[in-house]
């Protein structure tokens, strides 16, 4: 399992809920991104994004922080789907009451 919701952070114990896996053309490595949030909360609205990466098919996973501390802001994670070929992934709101509540993916193109 990647992500169990049975092991604690501290004190802290966590749900997980809507997965992606994602893999890029011609590459061994496949990507999880799923939102977080403690279980103590009444609603996800405060989740956050989490991921793992796996490159032997799954047998290991290597998880990705990307918050720190108080830190909560969403930087995206940069995959190289191809040369000069890049997507994104990070976690965002349509609705500035509620901090983060979607998974948003996109692609970047590097102009020389």
């Amino acid at each position: 399992m990647v992500f169990d919701h049975r092991q604690r952070n501290g004190t802290v114990q966590y749900a997980y809920n809507n997965s992606v896996l994602f893999r890029p053309a011609n590459q061994d490595v496949i990507w999880l991104f799923v939102m977080r949030a403690p279980l103590h909360y009444r609603n996800s609205e405060n989740a956050d994004l989490v991921a793992a990466y796996t490159a032997d098919g799954g047998y290991s996973w290597h998880h990705v922080e990307f918050y720190s501390k108080n830190n909560r802001n969403s930087y995206p994670t940069l995959i190289e789907d191809a040369p000069e070929k890049w997507l994104a992934v990070w976690d965002s709101s349509d609705d500035p009451q509620i901090k983060r509540s979607a998974i948003r993916f996109g692609r970047l193109e590097v102009d020389k």
